[in-house]
């Protein structure tokens, strides 16, 4: 047991400005096993329930750099492509979006603002973002982003091998921006204010209205060839290690292990994840012209497994290049990897002035079984063709990745789009790191 980790049967998690409770009603070790791992702080697991930094904007210098760089891009476009002005087209629910086939045509910034949970923390009553004040969009917007660091933050420091994808998304955009002539906002700096924060850059930021603004079809368009063209540039080398993954040995232990691990934390309907240094080399992209990208893998967990489950039972339903969406046994994972969870994210808001912030509440869905019923609808889909890669959301349902089998059937299951604000990729590091997925359990 000295390898299998728990890291967090969370029913609720509550965090606000430096504040969080948790409970483990659902845990299934006894608190000596827990205090064992010790990966459970006094707040909650670790890497799972971070103290807000919504109301400290210097606190925001001190969270991973990849994370910054990630939610500073994701403000840049919020304001460069209109996504705080209330969108022309409307958006009830991921559902009614994959059912019209109109979500390409749909800015991804706004798609997220449009589907929040928000709720008044006075009254109650549901709140639509787009129908708060332009003052309380741009503090909520702000807070919502220095969230999302933290929880990046977190996941990252608990494996650094995930900012590996994320890092280069963050490079292309980056680019893309500086290209475009665009302002970089940064987040926890008003627009029309100078930063106040340790080690940012100085200047002051542009108001709203002079923002320069771009088409978000034209941005995104170029962002998949931009990460295209950074993709094929590392070949198959390990991100910044410059190293064939496919040259390397790596160890795999008895799928005993896993068998145990996953009849103590694994329900049907969570997924498995494995991230580029977890130690097997899955192809999951080839983007043409022989060139192959290693970026790890992701199944969803089909079948209860229990301590009598043997190594030949299929218990997952994952896709692979080499037969498409297809069943497969616990054989397959003896790598290091998370068993993962979906989870409903909830803000319940407060304007107080400079005071202003949220609750954020993150409850695990009540029926993960729902998962795996949806995986089983598609099984014996293709796998994606290699010049789909970039777009394989929009081949979906027809093809699949590994990542956009998980993706795709969050959508159809909870109405969670378990993917990042504008990334048109869907990938292991991104689903390990996405605040609507939580872990369960570290395989190791």
């Amino acid at each position: 047991m000295t390898n299998s980790v728990l890291l967090g049967f969370v029913p609720m998690l509550f965090t606000f400005v430096g504040i969080s409770c948790s409970s483990n009603a659902d845990e299934p070790l006894s608190s000596r096993e827990v205090e064992a791992h010790q990966l459970v702080s006094d707040n909650g697991p670790r890497g799972l329930a971070p103290a807000s930094v919504a109301n400290d904007p210097g606190s925001i210098s001190s969270l991973n750099q990849i994370a910054v760089d990630y939610v500073n891009n994701a403000k840049t476009l919020l304001y460069a492509t209109g996504a705080l002005d209330k969108p022309s087209q409307t958006v009830s629910s991921y559902e009614s979006l994959l059912e019209d086939g109109s979500s390409s045509e749909v800015n991804p910034m706004s798609l997220r603002l449009q589907l929040l949970d928000i709720v008044d923390e006075d009254s109650g009553k549901p709140i639509k973002f787009y129908d708060l004040s332009p003052e309380h969009k741009a503090v909520f917007v702000d807070k919502l982003l220095q969230e999302d660091a933290t929880t990046i933050s977190t996941r990252l420091e608990l494996a650094p091998e995930a900012g590996y994808q994320l890092e280069l998304e963050n490079e292309a955009t980056r680019e893309l921006i500086q290209q475009n002539g665009l302002t970089m906002l940064r987040v926890g700096v008003p627009v029309g204010t100078r930063p106040s924060f340790p080690n940012a850059v100085g200047g002051t930021e542009k108001s709203s209205a002079d923002i320069k603004r771009v088409d978000h079809n034209e941005f995104f368009s170029a962002l998949q060839k931009e990460i295209a063209s950074k993709l094929n540039s590392q070949g198959k080398s390990i991100p910044g290690g410059g190293v064939s993954m496919q040259a390397l040995k790596y160890p795999k232990f008895p799928s005993e292990r896993v068998r145990y691990a996953w009849s103590r934390s694994a329900r049907p309907g969570d997924f498995v994840v494995a991230l580029p240094s977890h130690n097997k080399p899955w192809i999951y992209a080839n983007l043409g012209h022989g060139v192959n990208f290693v970026v790890g893998h992701a199944g969803i967990i089909d079948s209860q497994v229990t301590e009598r489950t043997t190594s030949e039972s299929q218990v997952t339903i994952e896709a692979y290049k080499d037969g498409g969406v297809k069943r497969l046994d616990i054989e397959s994972w003896r790598n290091p990897h998370y068993v993962m969870g979906v989870q409903r994210v909830r803000y319940r808001w407060r304007w107080r002035g400079f005071r202003s912030g949220f609750y954020k509440e993150s409850r695990p869905v009540s029926n993960p079984e729902a998962l795996a019923y949806w995986a089983n609808q598609y099984v014996g889909r293709n796998y994606v063709r290699w010049y789909e890669f970039l777009t394989a959301k929009w081949a979906a349902p027809s093809r699949f990745t590994c990542t956009t089998l998980v993706w795709w059937c969050a959508k159809k299951a909870y109405g969670i789009n378990v993917s990042s604000w504008y990334s048109p990729l869907v990938s292991p590091s991104g689903l390990f790191t996405d605040d609507e997925t939580y872990i369960r359990w570290n395989v190791q």
